[in-house]
């Protein structure tokens, strides 16, 4: 088995989120395996993908042998196997770059940087495709910019295209049919649209934005589930998926598809909470993305962001978990384990869980009231409220590679810059990252330099195939 030209095809129909045609090909072909993910196959495909493996191996083509390996990676991802999935994509990326074949480290980047996403660290999955999109810029892009989107969020100043997505003309030739142009941004195009809308309150958009988005990701199971997530994440009042249930009402802090990133903010700045919990009087609470507020419009909104977090974390992360629980009591052993990390003893600490509640009241009123009664607590809302959950947000050292991955090359000064903190604290989280391995320090005359480090990938030089400009490097070689 080899990679022909029908392979070429199905490649850049990959890499656009289109239709695979697997009809002609033999049952344990690329095309077929992709056709089978793009279905929702993924369960019945994973005891066949070690075959798979074994004949693209005896082919002795690495550019098939790097596929076969994503494949592999994006088949357990959709099975939720995160940690499996990473360790394939980060095979995969790592012999793409050892064989030096331009178009095995374009599809091979985007799976690893789709399985950082998936994994809580979006940072390095914006590093991995900003670099990508820099460097392929004739490739198709739909699915690249659809892992940026998620990854990255959207800036409300982007200018937002109005001319249709590029649509491939009919031609004859296999080979000319892999070199036509295929649909680009539609996916991630609607997309923002979405998070506007959400964002402006705007319902009768952001139902239409809903519809585009899940036809335009249709012929990708997994994308489109995706996209639903991220509609239900954005409306306070649809249904969510099973897959997403523990964590709309609190029972789980770990939210699938690590959509956290997926947010309209500028550029400059670096994600926050970006999770709320809401809920109107009488009524149990739920989360949702921070642009889903425009379609909740609370009557209060309360946050701790910037310098007021240290100060309001704690407070707001109970108070969230009062929200989410909504009228109902909650056991006060219970509210302590999930606010503090650690089981509760009356004795030791009744008198920390007594000043949290102060806290709480002073923090709450007069938007409602907090009662503590035979070892219970319960909130009474007046009003709709929304709190930031800081039990959802991405510790600091986070924001400083989100920082640092947005920029090839930042100065202490220019982080702290960026992120509205201390000189003397961007130089103290800076050190300790260097310390962890995250980042590197380079001086350059009288400036010390950060650049983040990943352990896989490595950003391809100038001298790198995938900077030629004669040819397409989203096209497999024939």
């Amino acid at each position: 088995m080899t990679l022909d030209a029908a392979d070429a095809i199905h490649w850049n129909a990959v890499l656009a989120l289109a239709p695979i045609d697997g009809r002609d090909s033999d049952e344990d072909s690329p095309a077929r395996a992709w056709q089978s993910l793009a279905r929702g196959e993924a369960e019945a495909m994973e005891p066949r993908m070690a075959e798979i493996f074994a004949i693209a191996s005896a082919s002795r083509d690495p550019r098939l042998v790097v596929e076969v390996t994503a494949l592999r990676a994006l088949v357990l991802a959709s099975l939720a196997k995160t940690g499996d999935a990473l360790t394939f994509a980060r095979r995969a990326s790592l012999m793409a770059r050892t064989e030096a074949e331009p178009d095995a480290e374009l599809l091979a980047n985007i799976v690893l940087a789709r399985m950082r996403r998936h994994i809580g660290k979006p940072h390095l999955a914006v590093r991995i495709l900003d670099a990508l999109a820099r460097l392929v810029p004739h490739a198709p892009r739909a699915w690249l910019e659809w892992e940026r989107l998620l990854a990255g969020g959207t800036s409300p100043i982007d200018e937002v295209e109005t001319s249709a997505d590029a649509t491939p003309e009919p031609v004859a030739h296999a080979a000319a049919a892999a070199m036509a142009p295929m649909p680009t941004t539609a996916p991630a195009r609607i997309g923002r649209r979405l998070l506007l809308a959400a964002r402006a309150g705007d319902r009768a958009a952001f139902e239409r934005a809903a519809e585009e988005v899940l036809e335009a990701t249709a012929a990708w199971f997994d994308v489109q589930e995706e996209a639903r997530a991220l509609i239900a994440l954005l409306d306070p009042d649809r249904p969510v998926p099973d897959s997403l249930r523990e964590f709309r009402h609190g029972g789980d802090e770990a939210l699938r598809y690590g959509l956290f990133g997926a947010r309209v903010a500028p550029g400059e700045q670096e994600p926050g909470i970006n999770i709320f919990a809401v809920a109107r009087p009488r009524e149990k609470g739920r989360r949702v993305l921070i642009d889903g507020l425009g379609l909740f419009a609370p009557g209060r909104l309360i946050a701790c962001e910037e310098g007021a977090r240290r100060a309001h974390g704690r407070t707001d992360a109970g108070l969230a978990m009062l929200v989410l629980a909504g009228p109902e009591p909650t056991p006060e052993a219970e509210f302590f384990r999930r606010v503090y990390g650690f089981a509760y003893s009356p004795r030791t600490h009744r008198g920390v869980l007594d000043v949290l509640l102060h806290r709480m009241r002073k923090r709450i009123e007069p938007s409602g009231t907090i009662t503590r009664t035979d070892g219970h607590l319960a909130l009474s809302l007046r009003v709709a409220v929304a709190v930031a959950d800081p039990r959802c947000a991405p510790p600091a050292a986070a924001r400083i590679l989100s920082a640092l991955a947005r920029q090839p090359l930042a100065t202490a000064d220019g982080v702290a810059a960026r992120l509205g903190i201390t000189l003397r604290a961007a130089q103290l989280a800076l050190q300790q990252l260097v310390h962890d391995g995250a980042c590197v320090a380079r001086r350059t005359g009288r400036h010390l330099e950060f650049q983040l480090c990943d352990s896989t990938f490595r950003e391809p030089t100038g001298t790198d195939a995938l900077r030629r400009n004669d040819s397409d490097p989203a096209m497999a070689k024939p």
